[in-house]
């Protein structure tokens, strides 16, 4: 199964529901998503976590000149530029379904030959295994 994205309010550019690539909570590193925990460990860990990653499935932009002409990353980054409120973002993966509430798009980078990164902070979350 793959995994999907969900924003409230909508992303207008974006289908309701899309899909990413992947999507771990915590920092970005070898740790994420808190794999070096033992399982009871983790569950205490979920609770303080207020930051997560979402690689998405698009193509990597190549230039400048198609950040400009891609309206749905633009407005991924206008998001991040203005500290747009999310009331809620649902992340749906085979094994679990991750909502977080009042969330930012903290940054939205696009290098080359690496999957489109976006990081989310947010308030609050849950997680509860499918």
């Amino acid at each position: 199964m793959a995994t999907y994205m969900m924003f409230t309010p909508p992303l207008e550019k974006w289908p309701h529901r899309f899909e990413v690539r992947d999507f771990k909570l915590g920092s970005d590193g070898k740790n994420a998503d808190g794999r070096a925990y033992p399982a009871h460990m983790r569950r205490l860990w979920v609770k303080d976590v207020r930051e997560a990653f979402a690689y998405m499935a698009d193509p990597v932009v190549m230039s400048e000149a198609d950040r400009k002409t891609t309206p749905q990353r633009q407005e991924i980054w206008d998001a991040a530029d203005k500290g747009k409120v999310f009331t809620t973002v649902v992340v749906y993966q085979a094994q679990r379904r991750v909502t977080m509430h009042n969330v930012k798009i903290a940054r939205f980078t696009a290098y080359i030959r690496e999957p489109l990164t976006m990081e989310l902070t947010f308030e609050r979350m849950s997680e509860h295994a499918n």
